[in-house]
């Protein structure tokens, strides 16, 4: 269980479910996410290879997020 007791420095407790639609797969962000770690390549890129950090922030999780 995610809690606020979590004494990690890069921790983010969420409030609703981030994702499309999780019970059918779909794990894209319906929004942008707390800034994640920046990495070098080749995890510069999301399962889709679109560039992490293209909107300036580094979104957690296996896709990147995306407004379109």
């Amino acid at each position: 269980m995610i809690d606020e007791r979590i004494e990690e420095p890069n921790v983010q407790v969420l409030t609703e479910d981030p994702f499309v639609a999780a019970e059918a797969g779909d794990f894209h962000l319906v929004a942008p996410t707390a800034a994640g770690t920046e990495l070098p390549a080749p995890y510069d890129a999301d399962l889709e290879q679109n560039p992490r950090g293209a909107d300036g922030v580094w979104d957690r999780g296996a896709h990147e997020y995306a407004s379109e």
